[in-house]
């Protein structure tokens, strides 16, 4: 494979345990971050609520380095136990809050809230269910999805990436308070920069730029901000340059796609919902191409969230724009299979380059 098209990730790159620390003095030792115990009834106690995603490693007598305790022999088994327990107990929970919201509906029926919060929990427990029985029940697999994410909670790369997408949503927080004079009335903002039909209709083409970046209250600014600092940081380790354009120019596709196809009874539309699902995709597609380099059943667990908040949003919000959000999954393939073949041509004629 030459380098134009390798893959920036492989599985060597977080599998290797060579970069996990020692385990000095040879006994029980409990690590969080920078903080270390040492004691097995200690241990014993720490990885009862264990998961995949924890920076916790633990250390047992004859080990020579702190590891995962998924990856440690002599606490592989309880841990494996208590993950099975612990989704157990989730799902239990997601089955009795979808039971409450069901009689709650029966009482009150259209309540939309109501609604949102059923629809959200079903999605959860299909989600938390089907990644536990088709990949976590696995031991091995469960060790290669622990691996992978204290690498990449470790990786200079993530946290920069973590630093930057936070820092990106921040200012654009900061410079709609601003459009919004500091106050509650988010009409200020889109009538000066946000995507407004009736304007952009006027002449005023530069708002399919700008108007994505325009929320229409808090909440919607927080689940954005949430989303893209979540994919965003990740899609970042595997390109910095690509990650970017992708959520760039799928802002600018998604809102094209309503501006032609779906105006609806909506005056404006604003949000970065089709720019992060573009960079969902991409990331997830880029997973699934390069499927022997990330843990089992990553990529499929990406795709399902990004499905998810698709769907949810179909069904529990009605302001939502669909077209946006679609246009924004369609745009995420077309630019994930456009830049591996542009990438796979350079690599060829670079190799069929003459050497002299």
């Amino acid at each position: 494979m030459n380098p134009s098209s390798s893959p920036s990730i492989t599985r060597a790159t977080w599998q290797s345990t060579a970069d996990f620390p020692e385990n000095e003095g040879d006994s029980w030792t409990f690590r969080n971050g920078k903080k270390i115990y040492h004691g097995q009834e200690l241990v014993e106690k720490k990885i009862r609520n264990w998961n995949p995603m924890s920076k916790i490693l633990v250390g047992v007598p004859g080990s020579k380095k702190i590891l995962p305790p998924i990856c440690q022999n002599a606490t592989a088994d309880a841990v494996q136990f208590y993950v099975k327990r612990n989704t157990c107990i989730t799902l239990s929970i997601f089955v009795l809050l979808a039971m409450v919201e069901f009689f709650m509906n029966q009482i009150h029926p259209n309540n939309m809230k109501s609604k949102q919060i059923y629809s959200t929990t079903f999605i959860l427990f299909l989600l938390t269910g089907g990644d536990y029985f088709f990949y976590l029940r696995k031991k091995d697999w469960l060790a290669e999805r622990a691996l992978f994410f204290y690498w990449l909670q470790t990786s200079k790369s993530y946290l920069k990436g973590i630093m930057l997408t936070s820092a990106l949503m921040t200012g654009w927080g900061l410079i709609q308070l601003g459009l919004q004079r500091f106050s509650p009335d988010v009409d200020l903002a889109f009538n000066k920069y946000g995507l407004v039909y009736q304007l952009f209709d006027a002449g005023q083409w530069w708002r399919i730029l700008s108007g994505p970046y325009i929320h229409n209250g808090l909440l919607h600014f927080i689940s954005n901000a949430g989303m893209f600092v979540f994919i965003g940081a990740l899609a970042y380790v595997i390109s910095p340059w690509k990650s970017g354009l992708v959520f760039f120019f799928g802002n600018i596709f998604s809102a094209a796609s309503v501006l032609l196809f779906a105006r609806g009874n909506q005056e404006a539309l604003c949000g970065i919902s089709g720019g992060i699902l573009a960079v969902f995709i991409y990331v997830c597609s880029y997973m699934m191409w390069h499927k022997s380099d990330f843990p089992k059943g990553l990529g499929n667990l990406l795709l399902g969230i990004c499905l998810s908040s698709l769907i949810l949003a179909c069904f529990a919000m009605p302001d939502a724009s669909n077209t946006a959000h679609l246009a924004g999954i369609v745009f995420g393939l077309i630019f994930f299979f456009a830049s591996t073949r542009i990438e796979s041509i350079a690599g060829r004629k670079t190799a069929e380059m003459p050497r002299t």
